[in-house]
C-alpha cells in the first residue's frame, strides 16, 4: 500500500487546485521559510479526521480555509483529497476489494464537513476504522510534524503507549472493546428496565385478574338477562296474538248484526231525501231575499262612506290653509335672518382683509431678522471643523503607539509558544458545559414528573371508561324505553285512524263516490276546522251535510246520478259573503277556504246557546228558519226541539276521531322525536365509550414510553457525573502546568505597560481636543438653537398669515351661502302661496259634493226588501218542520244502530292495540337481534309449556338481573383482553430477560477474549519493539543503550517510559538528553515501531533541524534502509537530507499569500546531466 498522490483545494495557502504526484519511496518538499510546506503535513493530518485546530495550528477550523490575501478573495471551501495504491489489498474490510483508493474531506465556511471514500460519503469514524492497524490517524507515530518529536520523548506513559497500540495493531481491539463495553452496559441497563417493566406488569395483572372477573360476572349476567327478556317478549306476543284472534271474532259478530239495520236505515233516509226539494226551493226564494236586501245595505253603506270622503277632503283643506298660513310666516322670518347673517358675514370678510395686511409686515420683518443668525451658526460650525481636523492627528499618533503596543504583544505571543502546547492540551479535553448537569438532573425530574403525569392520566382515563360504559348501559336502558312509548304512540295512532277509516267508509257511499272518481278528500269533514267544544254541535247542525262532497260546478252531478246508495250531499263553492250574526254557530267554523265557506253559509241559521234552559226560554227570538244549538248537539227551534245521544250517527263523531287522529299524530312524533334524541344519545354514549377506550390505550402506551425515559434520564445524569468527575481531574493536573508557564510569562510584561502608559499619555491629549470640541460644539449648538427659535418665529408668523387667508376665503364663502340662501327662501314663499289656492279651491268642490247626496231613497227601499224577506222566511220554516220529522225518523234508526258501531268500533281499537303490540314486539326482537323462531321452537304446538315462568315471573327476574348488573358499579369490559395482553407481555418480557442474561454473558465472554487477545498481542509487540529499539539506538548513536519500561503490572494498563544512555553516559532520566539526542532517541522509537508494523508513509517535518552532519548522515542512512517497506515524505532545509531524496518538490509564494508547487526528479535530472556532458 503506498499513496500515490495529494490534492489540495482552497487548504491554507494552497488556494488554487493543486495535486502533489508521490510515485517514489523518498519525496523531498523543499522552500524557503514561510511558503506553506508544513500546510501539507497539515492537510494529510486534516483528511485523516484531525479535529483539534491547535493541532493544525489554528484557533478554530474554519482556519484551515483560505483567507483571502492582497489580490485574493477568500475561498468558500476547503478540500483535501489522498489516493492510495491498495493493489496489495493491506487496507481490510469492505473497501479490501478497490485496488485504488480515495479519501477525501471538504468544510464549507457554513460548518459543514464531508467525508467520502471513493465518492462515497462517510463519517469520520468510518475513516478512522479503515486506517485502524496500519500505524495511520490523525495522532498516530506516521506523521511526525515539528516539535513532535520533543512531545514524543517527554509524553506521559499512557500516551506512549498508545503508539505502542498502534503498532501492535491492537487499537483496533480497543476500539471494539470500547463498543462491547458499551453494548454490554446498554444490554444491563436494558434488562434492569425489562425486570422494572415486568414488576409493573405482574402489578397490573393482579389489578386486571380483579376487573376481569367482574367483567366476566357482568357479561354472564348480561346474556342471561338477554335471554330472559327475549322470552319474556315471546311469551308476551303470544299473548298479544291470541288477543287479537278473540277481538276478531267479536268483530265479526257485530258487523252481521249491524249490516241488518243499515238496510233500514237506506228505507228512512230515501223517504227524507224526496222531501227535500220543497224544503230547497224555499231555502232559494229566502237566499234571493237575503241578498236583494244585502244589496241595499251595500248601497246605503257605500253612500255613507262617499259622505263621509267628501267631509274629509273638507276637513283637509281647511287643515292644510291653517299650515301654509304658518309655513309662509316662518319663511318670511328665516329670509330676515339669512339677510342679517349676509350683512355679518361681509364686516367679517373686510377686517380679515385688514388683518392680512398687517401680518404681511411682520412675517417681513422677522424674516429680515434671520440673516445674522444663520451668518453666527455658520461661524460657529466652522471653527469646530477645524477642532475636529487637530483632533484627528492627535488620534492618528495614538493609534500609531497601538500598533507599536500591539507589535509588542506579538512578540510575547511568541514567547508564549510553549503556554500554548498547555492550552492545546486543554482545549482537547472535551468540554462539559456548567449546565449540563443541571439540565440532565432537569431533564430527569421532568421525565419523572411527566412519567407520574402519565400515569395520573391513565388513571383518571380508567375512571372515564368506567363512566362511559355506565353511560353506555344508562342510554342503552333509555332508548329501549323511547323506542317502546313511541312503538305504543304508533300503536294507539294505528288504530286510532283505522277507525276513522272505518267510520268515513261505512255504508256504501265511498265505493260509489270512487267508482265515479270522486276523492273523499273532497269531503266536507277532511277539510273543516271547528273551535274546540263545538264539534258535537256542528256535527248535529249539519248531519248527513257533513259528509258533503266538493265539485266545481254541480252540474257535473248530472252524469252519475243513478243508484245512489244512500243521500249524498254536494256542493260547490258559494259566491259572496255570508252574512252571519254574531252568535251564529258559523261563527265556530275556522279558516277562509271553500269548505269554510260553504259550512258558514249552512250554519248562518244556527244561532249557539249556552244551555237547553236559555234555549227554551229565549226561542221566541228566533225566526222562522233559525234553530238554537248547544254545545251538546240539542237543537231547539221555535216549536221544536231536538236531543242529541251519544249514540247518535250524525257526523260528529269524525271531526271528534278526526281531531284525536290529529292528537295522536302530534303525539307520535313527540315520542319519535325523543326516541332519535335517545338513540342519538346512545350513540353518543357509544362513540364516549370508543374514544375512552382509545385514549387509555395511547395513555398506556404513553406510560411506557414516559417510564422508559425517565429510566434512560436516570443513567444519562451518572454517566454525565463520572465524566465530569474524570474531566475536572484531567483539567486540574494541566492547570497546575499551565500556572508555572504564566509565571514565567509574567515576566515580560514590563514592556508592554510601559507601551501602554505612553498610549494614555496620547488617549489623554486625545481627550484634551475632544472637549475643547465639546465647548466649540456647545457654542455651535447655542447659535444652532437661536436660528431655530428665529425660523420657528418665522414659521408661526407664515402660519398665522395663512390662517388670516384661510379667514378671509371663509368670510366670502359665506356670503356666496347666505345670498343663495337668500333667493332659495324666496323662490319656496312663491310655492307655498300657490298651494294655499289649491287648497281653496279644493275646499269648494268638497262643499259642493255634500250638497248632492241620494242617501234618504236608498233607507226607503231598504224598508220594501225587509218585508219581503219576512214572508220568504215564513215559507222556510213550514218546509222545514217537514223534512225535520222526517230526519227524526232517521235518527231514531241510526240511535239503534249506534251502540253497534260503538262496539265495533271498541273491536276494530282492541284489534289495532294488539297489532300495534305485536309489532312493538317484533320490533323490540329485531332491535334485540333475537330470532323468535328459534325461541318458541321448543314450544308444543306454538304454546308455551306448563313449566314455564309466567311473564311476571321473568319480568322480575330481568329486573333483578338489572339491579345486580347496576351493583357491579363500573366495569372495565376491556379487562379480559388487557388481562390477556398483560400475560403474554408478561411472558415476551421474560423471554427478553432471558436473552439478555445470555448477551450479557456472550459480551463478558468476548471482552475476556479481547483481553486476553490483546494482552498478548501487546506483549508480543512490547519485546519486538524493545529488540528493535535495542538494536537501532547503537545504529544512530554509535554504541549505547535503549529500551522502554512498563511502568505498572498490567500491560493492558501501564503506561510506558523510554529509558536511553547514550555512549559513555549514565543519564537515569531522557530529559537530561540534550536535544539533538532527544530527537535522535525519539526517531531510533518511531523507527522500531515502523520495523514492527510499518505504515504506507511516513511524514517528517523538519526532525533533521537539531540534527549536525554526522547525526544527520546516519538518520539518513536509517531512512534508506527502511524506505524499502515504507514510503517517505519529509520536509527539510538540510542539503544532507536533500540529498537522499529521489523526488524534489518545491514551494514557492512568489504571489503573497498563495503556494505554488515546483517538482524535480534526481534521478531524471542526473540521468540528463550525464548525457549532456
Amino acid at each position: 500500500m503506498r499513496l500515490t498522490s495529494l490534492r489540495l483545494s482552497g487548504f491554507k495557502s494552497f488556494v488554487d487546485p493543486t495535486s502533489l504526484g508521490l510515485n517514489r519511496q523518498l519525496m523531498g518538499i523543499v522552500g524557503p521559510n514561510g511558503c506553506g510546506k508544513s500546510n501539507v503535513i497539515d492537510a494529510v493530518r486534516w483528511v485523516l479526521g484531525e479535529s483539534r485546530a491547535s493541532e493544525l495550528r489554528g484557533e478554530n477550523m474554519h482556519d484551515v480555509i483560505f483567507n483571502g490575501s492582497g489580490t485574493r478573495k477568500p475561498a468558500g471551501r476547503a478540500s483535501v483529497e489522498l489516493v492510495f495504491d491498495n493493489s496489495a489489498g493491506r487496507l481490510g474490510g469492505p473497501w479490501a476489494q478497490y485496488a485504488e483508493l480515495s479519501v477525501k474531506r471538504v468544510l464549507s465556511r457554513d460548518g459543514q464537513s464531508v467525508y467520502s471514500i471513493n465518492n462515497q460519503v462517510v463519517r469520520r469514524k468510518d475513516v478512522h476504522d479503515l486506517f485502524l492497524g496500519t500505524g495511520l490517524g490523525p495522532r498516530a507515530y506516521a506523521i511526525i510534524g515539528q516539535g513532535m518529536i520533543t512531545r514524543v520523548i517527554e509524553s506521559k506513559p499512557e500516551e506512549l503507549r498508545t503508539f505502542l497500540e498502534e503498532a501492535a495493531g491492537v487499537s483496533k481491539y480497543r476500539e471494539r472493546r470500547r463498543e462491547t463495553e458499551g453494548r454490554l452496559s446498554d444490554a444491563r441497563e436494558n434488562l434492569a428496565r425489562v425486570e422494572d417493566i415486568r414488576l409493573e406488569i405482574e402489578q397490573r395483572i393482579g389489578t386486571l385478574t380483579e376487573q376481569a372477573a367482574v367483567a366476566r360476572t357482568f357479561q354472564e349476567k348480561s346474556l342471561l338477562r338477554k335471554e330472559r327478556q327475549a322470552l319474556l317478549l315471546a311469551l308476551r306476543r303470544h299473548e298479544a296474538l291470541t288477543t287479537l284472534s278473540r277481538h276478531q271474532g267479536e268483530r265479526n259478530a257485530v258487523q252481521t248484526e249491524l249490516e241488518g239495520l243499515s238496510a233500514r236505515l237506506t228505507g228512512a233516509a230515501l223517504e227524507a231525501e224526496q222531501a227535500r226539494p220543497a224544503l230547497d226551493s224555499t231555502a232559494s226564494e229566502l237566499q234571493r231575499a237575503q241578498a236583494a236586501l244585502f244589496e241595499v245595505n251595500t248601497k246605503i253603506a257605500g253612500q255613507e262612506a262617499e259622505d263621509r270622503a267628501q267631509q274629509q277632503i273638507r276637513d283637509r283643506a281647511l287643515q292644510s290653509q291653517g299650515v301654509l298660513a304658518l309655513t309662509l310666516e316662518r319663511l318670511t322670518q328665516e329670509r330676515e335672518e339669512v339677510e342679517s347673517l349676509l350683512l355679518r358675514a361681509q364686516e367679517e370678510g373686510l377686517a380679515a382683509t385688514a388683518a392680512l395686511a398687517a401680518q404681511g409686515e411682520r412675517v417681513e420683518h422677522a424674516r429680515a431678522a434671520l440673516s445674522p443668525l444663520e451668518e453666527r451658526a455658520q461661524s460657529a460650525a466652522m471653527s469646530l471643523s477645524e477642532l475636529r481636523a487637530t483632533l484627528a492627528a492627535a488620534e492618528a499618533e495614538s493609534r500609531s503607539l497601538l500598533t507599536r503596543q500591539e507589535e509588542a504583544q506579538q512578540n510575547q505571543a511568541r514567547l508564549a509558544q510553549r503556554l500554548k502546547e498547555i492550552e492545546t492540551a486543554i482545549s482537547s479535553l472535551e468540554v462539559l458545559s456548567p449546565d449540563a448537569l443541571s439540565d440532565a438532573r432537569t431533564q430527569q425530574e421532568r421525565a419523572l414528573t411527566e412519567h407520574q403525569e402519565a400515569r395520573s392520566a391513565l388513571d383518571r382515563l380508567t375512571s372515564e371508561l368506567a363512566g362511559a360504559e355506565a353511560s353506555l348501559v344508562s342510554a342503552q336502558s333509555n332508548d329501549v324505553h323511547a323506542q317502546n312509548q313511541a312503538g305504543q304512540a304508533r300503536a294507539q295512532l294505528q288504530a286510532q285512524a283505522s277507525l276513522l277509516h272505518q267510520m268515513e267508509a261505512k255504508g256504501q257511499q265511498t265505493e260509489w263516490l270512487e267508482a265515479r272518481s270522486v276523492s273523499h278528500t273532497q269531503r266536507l269533514w277532511t277539510q273543516l276546522s271547528v273551535a274546540d267544544g263545538w264539534q258535537t254541535a256542528v256535527g248535529a247542525a249539519l248531519s248527513e251535510r257533513l259528509s258533503a262532497v266538493a265539485l266545481s260546478n254541480l252540474a257535473e252531478v248530472l252524469s252519475f246520478t243513478s243508484n245512489p246508495p244512500s243521500r249524498v250531499v254536494f256542493f260547490e263553492p258559494p259566491r259572496g259573503d255570508t252574512l252571519a250574526p254574531s252568535d251564529s254557530l258559523a261563527t265556530k267554523v275556522e279558516g277562509a277556504d271553500v269548505a269554510a265557506e260553504t259550512a258558514r253559509r249552512w250554519l248562518a241559521s244556527f244561532r249557539v246557546i249556552e244551555s237547553l234552559a236559555q234555549a227554551i226560554d229565549r226561542r221566541g227570538e228566533l225566526g222562522a228558519d233559525e234553530l238554537f244549538v248547544t254545545r251538546e248537539g240539542h237543537l231547539i227551534g221555535r216549536h221544536a226541539l231536538t236531543l242529541h245521544g251519544e249514540s247518535d250517527d250524525d257526523g260528529s263523531g269524525l271531526l271528534a276521531q278526526r281531531d284525536a287522529v290529529r292528537g295522536l299524530q302530534i303525539k307520535v312524533n313527540e315520542a319519535e322525536a325523543e326516541a332519535e334524541i335517545s338513540r342519538a344519545a346512545l350513540l353518543r354514549a357509544e362513540q364516549a365509550l370508543a374514544a375512552a377506550r382509545t385514549s387509555l390505550k395511547q395513555a398506556q402506551q404513553s406510560e411506557e414510553r414516559l417510564r422508559g425515559q425517565a429510566h434512560e434520564a436516570e443513567l444519562f445524569v451518572v454517566r454525565l457525573q463520572e465524566r465530569a468527575d474524570r474531566l475536572a481531574s484531567q483539567s486540574a493536573e494541566l492547570a497546575r502546568a499551565q500556572s508555572g508557564l504564566q509565571a514565567e510569562l509574567a515576566q515580560n510584561l514590563g514592556h508592554l505597560e510601559r507601551l501602554a502608559a505612553e498610549a494614555r499619555a496620547s488617549a489623554q491629549a486625545a481627550q484634551s481636543f475632544r472637549d475643547q470640541i465639546e465647548a466649540s460644539a456647545s457654542e455651535s449648538e447655542l447659535a444652532s438653537q437661536a436660528l431655530s427659535a428665529a425660523r420657528e418665529i418665522l414659521s408661526n408668523t407664515e402660519r398665522e398669515q395663512q390662517d388670516l387667508r384661510l379667514a378671509e376665503r371663509s368670510a366670502q364663502e359665506q356670503c356666496s351661502r347666505y345670498e343663495a340662501q337668500k333667493v332659495e327662501l324666496a323662490r319656496r314663499q312663491e310655492e307655498s302661496e300657490e298651494r294655499q289656492a289649491a287648497a281653496q279651491a279644493e275646499l269648494q268642490s268638497a262643499l259642493d259634493a255634500l250638497a248632492q247626496s241620494a242617501l234618504q231613497s236608498l233607507l226607503a227601499s231598504r224598508i220594501e226588501h225587509e218585508q219581503g224577506l219576512l214572508a220568504a222566511r215564513q215559507a222556510a220554516e213550514a218546509a222545514s218542520d217537514v223534512v225535520r220529522q222526517l230526519d227524526e225518523r232517521r235518527l231514531s234508526i241510526e240511535r239503534e244502530a249506534l251502540p253497534l258501531r260503538e262496539r265495533l268500533s271498541q273491536s276494530d281499537v282492541a284489534i289495532a292495540g294488539a297489532q300495534a303490540t305485536i309489532d312493538q314486539l317484533d320490533q323490540q326482537l329485531s332491535e334485540q337481534e333475537v330470532d323468535i323462531v328459534s325461541v318458541v321452537a321448543g314450544w308444543p304446538n306454538g304454546l308455551p309449556p306448563p313449566d314455564l315462568p309466567k311473564a311476571n315471573a321473568l319480568s322480575a327476574e330481568v329486573s333483578r338481573l338489572s339491579r345486580d348488573i347496576e351493583s357491579l358499579g363500573s366495569v372495565n369490559l376491556t379487562a379480559l383482553d388487557e388481562l390477556e395482553q398483560a400475560r403474554e407481555r408478561e411472558g415476551f418480557l421474560k423471554a427478553q430477560a432471558a436473552d439478555l442474561f445470555l448477551a450479557v454473558e456472550t459480551l463478558e465472554d468476548a471482552i475476556s477474549k479481547i483481553d486476553r487477545e490483546s494482552r498478548a498481542l501487546l506483549q508480543s509487540t512490547y519485546d519486538s519493539v524493545n529488540d528493535n529499539l535495542s538494536r537501532l539506538f547503537p545504529t544512530l548513536f554509535g554504541g549505547g543503550d535503549a529500551r522502554l519500561v512498563l511502568t505498572g503490572e498490567e500491560i493492558l494498563d501501564s503506561g510506558l517510559q523510554v529509558m536511553a544512555q547514550p555512549p559513555g553516559k549514565r543519564n537515569t532520566s531522557i530529559h537530561l538528553l540534550s536535544g539533538g539526542e532527544k530527537t535522535l532517541t525519539a526517531t531510533a522509537l518511531v523507527f522500531a515501531l515502523f520495523q514492527l508494523n510499518p505504515a504506507p508513509f511516513c511524514l517528517l517535518d523538519e526532525v533533521d533541524a537539531p540534527l549536525d552532519d554526522t547525526n544527520t548522515e546516519r538518520l539518513c542512512g536509517l531512512i534508506r534502509e527502511m524506505s524499502a517497506k515504507t514510503q517517505f515524505i519529509f520536509i527539510t532545509h538540510n542539503k544532507i537530507t536533500m540529498e537522499m531524496a529521489e523526488h524534489l518538490v518545491g514551494v514557492t509564494m512568489q504571489e503573497q499569500g498563495v503556494s505554488r508547487l515546483v517538482a524535480v526528479d534526481l534521478e531524471a535530472a542526473h540521468a540528463f546531466g550525464q548525457e549532456a556532458a
